[in-house]
């Protein structure tokens, strides 16, 4: 009889427990919500939002990485340079012309003669002498050649034609990830980025996201023209028409002893009167010596008396330091100092440094917005696949060293390595990244705050450490996980301690 109320109580208890778990299960699912990230376990971390969103990834960490921007500028493709520009080519050092001579030195005959530009600008001619030629164009060579022969009489009415053969300065350099590296020619104005790229054999490494090309370009454009031959006629890209604005070669001398002024402007005023001015600036310090010696024309000799500053007898040129009067512009020694002047205007005085940076992917799908006219002068830098090491360790899955692959962010550094441990704490992630040869920098993360897109991601660079930290109750919590655990844990209890309260003594005849 005992046994039978036993064996009759036991659905009765069973359908106890059973309600009770449901109970609680309802209750738990009804407190937290079906859409709570993590149950008692702070390492988990993700977005699961039904909102779109997008954020950047940074390249650089501002805290503790300088900004080299403020050095070298790097800026997307303008308008400006996918036009070409249709200018006519001037001279420079290592050039190579053809000059055909109709009738000298045998009459009847065309006599060529190949000559190359040399360093200081000339070239010359077997038994007629040399020609300085720099920054000319072939016309202007041509009627410098003629005007020699009749100088020379040589020839009275010299028919002559003028052949630029090699062209040093049309040239444009490709370095980095191509196939063939190295000074390339640019065979017309309309040359664009991937004909250049087809010339070196294309690109190396197709997983390159960026092409950057280095141009040098003029300061301003009021002085883009200082300092050219006289007859010079620049082509206006938009219209093809010649551009002459009517300054003479004396005025465009006159520029450029103005922005020879302005850069090496003295602490003091300047010395340097404007046309039309009688008055000169002397120091108003009685001790100090002047730096300009004025002649006082009260006591000059008859004939001689004249405005210091007359521009048709005399000019000032700030050389070493100090402001030189040039008496005669036409004689040896204001050649001399000219040239001294122009020597000290430098070329980072007149043209400044741009860098262009082009999208790949779009390049090679034949975005026409992005394949740029290469310019003279232009060097085109493909980077190379950078390749290194990160460094891993803390709480996660699997510490260690990887590979540093193409846009490796800290997100899929984490997913790489099988994810957070079950200690971390997301909170406390140390990153410890290289900003000099001898020098690293340390700034703690929140990578809970980037799992859940509140700030943005960063890519890793080689030699990267990032340590995952914990804290105090990271353990604890972890021992309470374990405990609810339905597999082993509250389960594993129940079978062992209450199994026959609950479900009843198991059978004694050998069946289940």
């Amino acid at each position: 009889m005992i046994n039978d109320v036993k064996t009759s109580g036991t659905p009765r208890r069973f359908i106890t427990a059973a309600a009770l778990a449901s109970s609680m299960t309802l209750l738990g699912l009804a407190s937290t919500g079906c859409e709570m990230d993590d149950y008692l376990n702070p390492s988990t971390t993700g977005y699961w939002e039904h909102t779109p969103t997008t954020m950047p990834i940074l390249k650089r960490i501002a805290a503790i990485e300088p900004d080299d921007s403020e050095f070298v500028q790097i800026t997307e493709v303008r308008a400006e340079d996918l036009r070409p520009l249709v200018t006519e080519y001037r001279l420079a050092p290592a050039d190579t012309l053809e000059i055909s001579i109709f009738n000298y030195p045998v009459s009847g005959t065309t006599t060529p003669f190949a000559v190359r530009v040399e360093n200081n600008g000339t070239i010359e001619l077997p038994q007629i002498g040399k020609f300085y030629v720099l920054g000319g164009t072939s016309d202007e060579v041509r009627r410098i050649v003629e005007d020699g022969l009749i100088k020379q009489d040589l020839i009275r009415n010299p028919e002559i034609s003028v052949l630029i053969t090699g062209r040093s300065e049309q040239q444009f350099s490709l370095i980095g990830s191509v196939r063939a590296p190295g000074p390339y020619f640019i065979p017309q104005p309309s040359y664009r980025l991937l004909d250049a790229l087809a010339a070196a054999g294309g690109l190396v490494d197709p997983s390159v996201a960026e092409i950057f090309i280095i141009r040098q370009i003029a300061l301003t454009d009021e002085y883009s023209d200082i300092g050219a031959p006289a007859g010079t006629t620049p082509i206006d890209p938009t219209t093809g028409d010649t551009r002459n604005n009517g300054e003479s070669q004396d005025e465009s001398s006159d520029r450029l002893l103005e922005l020879i002024d302005e850069l090496s402007e003295p602490a003091s005023p300047a010395i340097r009167a404007p046309q039309g001015t009688n008055l000169a600036w002397q120091p108003e310090d009685d001790e100090q010596d002047p730096l300009v010696d004025l002649i006082d024309e009260a006591n000059q000799p008859e004939g001689q008396q004249g405005n210091q500053f007359d521009d048709s007898r005399s000019q000032w040129i700030f050389i070493d330091g100090r402001w030189v009067q040039i008496k005669d512009r036409s004689g040896d020694l204001a050649q001399g100092l000219r040239e001294r002047a122009d020597e000290e205007l430098s070329v980072e005085n007149l043209v400044t440094q741009r860098i262009i940076s082009v999208p790949v992917e779009p390049l090679m799908q034949g975005d026409a917005r992005q394949n740029i006219v290469i310019r003279p002068g232009d060097i085109i830098r493909i980077p190379q696949r950078s390749g290194g090491t990160v460094y891993l360790s803390g709480q996660v899955n699997r510490p260690g060293a990887f590979d540093v692959v193409p846009q490796l962010t800290l997100k899929r550094l984490f997913a790489s390595a099988g994810g957070l441990g079950g200690l971390a704490i997301p909170e406390r992630v140390d990153i410890t990244r290289m900003v000099g040869t001898d020098r690293e920098a340390t700034i703690r993360l929140n990578y809970r705050a980037i799992a859940n897109r509140e700030q943005p991601d960063i890519f890793i660079k080689p030699n990267d450490h990032i340590n995952v930290g914990t804290n105090f109750w990271a353990f604890p919590l972890a021992v309470i996980r374990g405990g609810f655990r339905a597999t082993y844990g509250f389960g594993f209890l129940l079978d062992r301690n209450f199994g026959n309260d609950v479900f009843g003594a198991p059978p004694r005849d050998g069946t289940f």
